[in-house]
């Protein structure tokens, strides 16, 4: 059973004596709220506000002395700079361990309002407005009646004065009954015009909802002036130059000395198919290895890793070419700027790219394409 105890307190001042701050400072300090099993206790509610458009702040119970968060609410201010995000509703969430851990969010799970109870009470209300207003209309036309037979014995004769009366009585009785109908109609609009309104409210307060979601692609790629190579491979780190936009109808990079710039903060899948040659001299060496990454450029922190790839010449004289793969996620934020290396075992042993067009055995082109990367936007 829940205690309606709702802190523990952090310091225990029977047998000391005297006091210090300190020993009055810790029973703040140190103050958690009341866990009265495993499973019950008290919380408390986080606060906290998006650091940038749909980038929350989220609060990870799973550090050092934080586990008590679990038992807490976090509420999610919605970003408050410029631009504004589509809503300024905040977001209500609730710890579950039980739930499945995803990298944003952890095991935070969204508590929404479900209105269907509500809808359920409002299409009862719409029926019933419908019977009382076939009522209404049969009581309307029984009156019109009744006054229509009035009319007509009061005009025939004075012996017909007891059947006016009577059919008065009626009409009276009928309008008396359809001014009923009419006033419960009112009521029932009036009720369901104020659980549209609160319905629209909850909906408005409650349930965020995502329309025309847009992810944007973008294709890029590292090129030459037709029968040109790329630099020579040295020992190390080698950067690839990024210097073609093939497909960015959002503009979401900027190329500048053959470097990625992210033009709008966000998370991005990156797929890219980098090439290494390998020429063997004939003596001294037999093999080159090399593997790609995706750095981001002010600290070169490597973030996404290429399959690795091992090239061994069979005899003199050979030049072999080999194909390194690239897939994986990156967060980045507005105007930060990333770059492709390649790194290489050896110096003086091979190419970044060597050239497909001689002239002779191809058709004209205008370039050749070595690197090509695809960007795709997730959130």
């Amino acid at each position: 059973m829940l205690t309606i105890q709702d802190f523990v307190h952090g310091r225990d001042f029977t047998g000391i004596n005297p006091a210090t701050g300190g020993d009055h400072n810790n029973l703040v300090d140190l103050a958690a709220p009341h866990a009265d099993s495993a499973s019950e206790g008290i919380g408390l509610v986080i606060w906290t506000i998006d650091t940038a458009l749909n980038t929350p702040d989220v609060p990870d119970p799973t550090g050092l002395g934080a586990g008590k968060w679990k038992r807490y609410l976090w509420l999610r201010i919605p970003f408050q700079g410029i631009p504004l995000p589509p809503t300024l509703t905040p977001l209500l969430y609730g710890w579950n361990d039980a739930g499945l851990s995803i990298p944003t969010y952890l095991k935070w799970i969204q508590i929404v309002s479900d209105t269907a109870s509500l809808q359920t009470q409002i299409n009862n209300i719409v029926n019933q407005i419908g019977t009382i207003q076939s009522t209404a209309v049969n009581a309307q036309t029984i009156a019109n009646q009744a006054n229509t037979t009035a009319g007509i014995a009061n005009t025939n004769s004075q012996n017909a004065l007891t059947q006016v009366a009577a059919a008065t009585n009626t009409a009276n009785a009928a309008k008396t009954e359809a001014d009923q109908a009419i006033a419960g109609v009112n009521t029932l609009t009036t009720d369901l015009n104020t659980l549209q309104q609160q319905v629209s409210t909850i909906v408005q307060t409650s349930i965020p909802t995502v329309t025309n979601i847009q992810r944007a692609c973008v294709i890029l790629s590292e090129i030459a002036n037709a029968g040109n190579d790329l630099a020579a491979a040295v020992a190390g780190s080698n950067l690839r130059t990024i210097n073609q936009k093939d497909y960015d109808p959002q503009n979401l990079i900027t190329l500048n000395a053959g470097k990625m710039t992210f033009n709008l903060a966000g998370t991005y899948r990156i797929r890219a198919t980098v090439p290494i040659v390998y020429i063997y001299p004939g003596s001294g060496h037999d093999s080159l290895t090399a593997q790609s990454y995706i750095k981001r450029d002010s600290d070169s922190g490597s973030f996404i890793t290429s399959t690795s790839i091992w090239l061994q010449a069979p005899s003199a004289n050979n030049i072999i070419t080999g194909f390194m793969t690239l897939d994986g996620v990156i967060t980045v934020t507005a105007a930060q700027v990333w770059r492709l290396d390649t790194h290489c075992s050896e110096s003086g042993l091979g190419l970044l790219g060597q050239h497909a067009q001689d002239g002779v055995h191809f058709p004209p082109a205008t370039h050749e394409v070595f690197t090509v990367i695809e960007i795709q936007q997730l959130q």
